[in-house]
């Protein structure tokens, strides 16, 4: 089993120049303390900064991911890394990266941030050292389980891949 905390804090751990990265999440995933811990067992003398960005997740899931009422959000949650000397910013949860372009352009161009196509390369490398790859060229059938219904599923589905096509994708509703 591969994790995607551990490739998210090595590319920010890989990407910092000066040691000082932020990281923001879910409430759950900053009071874990997971990425901080992650990061710091690769660079002990980072100096990190973390914040939850609940109100992301539900602007993320409405497709609100370029609007002003989301820039403004973005501003609240991300003021306090403007004072700081962040070179590298961890989007922590699967939804921030549909919203790389508005963080980023708050963040500015010197802050590097690290999603889950950072992750997901990690990840893949480390596969192929392992030659673990799937060899498997048939295109694969997805299957999704979702607490939502299906049918908000597939509408927002489009906000997280502009490639997903769900015709013919199943789409289940569990309930926890």
């Amino acid at each position: 089993m591969i994790g995607v905390l551990e490739p998210g804090a090595l590319a920010a751990v890989n990407h910092t120049q000066n040691n000082h990265i932020g990281i923001i999440g879910t409430e759950a995933t900053i009071n874990s303390g997971a990425y901080e811990l992650a990061i710091l067992e690769q660079l002990q003398d980072a100096n990190l900064i973390s914040e939850a960005c609940q109100l992301l997740v539900p602007l993320v899931e409405e497709g609100w991911t370029h609007n002003t009422i989301t820039d403004q959000v973005i501003a609240a949650y991300l003021a306090p890394f403007k004072h700081t000397n962040i070179d590298t910013l961890v989007l922590g949860c699967t939804h921030f990266p549909c919203l790389k372009h508005a963080i980023q352009t708050f963040m500015g161009n010197e802050v590097r941030l690290i999603d889950a196509a950072d992750t997901a390369k990690i990840i893949y490398e480390d596969l192929q050292s392992m030659n673990l790859l799937n060899p498997n060229k048939e295109k694969l059938v997805s299957q999704f389980l979702v607490t939502d219904t299906p049918e908000r599923f597939k509408k927002i589905s489009h906000v997280f891949d502009q490639n997903i096509h769900l015709e013919s994708t199943t789409i289940q509703t569990i309930t926890l």
